[in-house]
């Protein structure tokens, strides 16, 4: 009964990217194509577990304070 972590919630979506990212590089054209597909994949392989996090914390306190009612649009870009 305890929350799901955020790093397991991930490991799904990452391991379907992941994936897709080697079937796309297999098929690449040449050298250059799957050098900038894999530069690009290391430029954006830490946002999952990094740049997701303070979206995970903005979505929790809305949800929190969902509770005790409607939310205006002022109070939710006080989160932000």
């Amino acid at each position: 009964m305890a929350p799901t972590p955020l790093t397991l919630a991930e490991t799904a979506s990452v391991f379907g990217e992941m994936l897709t990212f080697r079937k796309l590089l297999e098929g690449a054209a040449d050298k250059n194509e799957r050098r900038a597909m894999l530069a690009a994949k290391v430029e954006t392989c830490s946002t999952p577990w990094c740049g997701r996090s303070p979206f995970y914390s903005f979505e929790r306190k809305l949800h929190i304070e969902r509770r005790e009612g409607e939310l205006t649009s002022e109070k939710i870009c006080d989160y932000g």
